[in-house]
């Protein structure tokens, strides 16, 4: 964690505006390229808090200087308060009963910390934006199958 610890360096409202922020910017950049009927139906699944919560998860930690073993139950509560914060203020309502995103493997998860990684730690906008348009394919992919026919490929999707 280095010299300073958390608290010094960042505190919740500027942390939590921060990731709140990264949200907000993907949720409408991907409204645009996957158009608002997919949005609404992927956002009633479990993959949404799984694209958000990858990307939340890397962002905290990095702003931070930690990573996700060394978080207390106060920090991981911090991380879903801002997914929910933001899914709520954008209408998005999630159905927990929709079992794909639990059988994608964490797929959506690691497309969040892919995007995050992306612009936050390699400051690479080209590549966010490529990431991005990854996401939103997979979205349209995953919306239209039964999961057992979406192919995720990762290796392609880069993110380091």
């Amino acid at each position: 964690m280095g010299f300073f610890g958390k608290k010094k360096r960042n505190n919740d409202a500027e942390l939590r505006e921060k990731c709140a922020d990264g949200l907000y910017a993907i949720h409408k950049i991907l409204l645009t390229k996957v158009g608002e009927k997919d949005i609404e139906v992927f956002s009633r699944s479990l993959g949404i808090r799984q694209l958000f919560f990858g990307h939340v998860l890397s962002t905290y930690t990095y702003l931070v200087d930690t990573t996700l073993s060394e978080m207390d139950s106060s920090e991981n509560d911090f991380i879903w308060d801002v997914i929910d914060g933001v899914m709520l203020s954008e209408g998005m309502e999630w159905d927990n009963t929709d079992p794909r995103p639990i059988e994608d493997g964490g797929n959506f998860s690691m497309q969040g910390n892919h995007i995050s990684n992306s612009l936050i730690m390699y400051k690479d906008p080209i590549e966010w934006m490529r990431n991005l348009e990854m996401t939103a394919k997979h979205i349209k992919e995953f919306n239209s199958s039964n999961f057992q026919t979406c192919n995720f490929d990762l290796l392609k999707y880069s993110g380091g």
